[in-house]
């Protein structure tokens, strides 16, 4: 059995321990996120319903 301290310690240790893996996987994931949503608005862009709704949005600000 093992006391809170040492369980803390080892806690702290382990994260001490992760920090560069997990800064490089959130650095990989941010990378990842941003090509999906750069492809995901020009797909928006290209659909018939996002022209349709902008052509609508310029003549309403007319």
């Amino acid at each position: 059995m093992r006391t809170a301290a040492e369980v803390m310690m080892r806690v702290a240790e382990y994260e001490r321990r992760m920090v560069p893996m997990r800064s490089r996987f959130n650095r990989h994931f941010g990378e990842m996120l941003a090509k999906f949503v750069a492809k995901a608005i020009k797909r928006r862009r290209k659909s018939k319903g996002w022209r349709k709704h902008v052509r609508r949005m310029k003549a309403n600000a007319r």
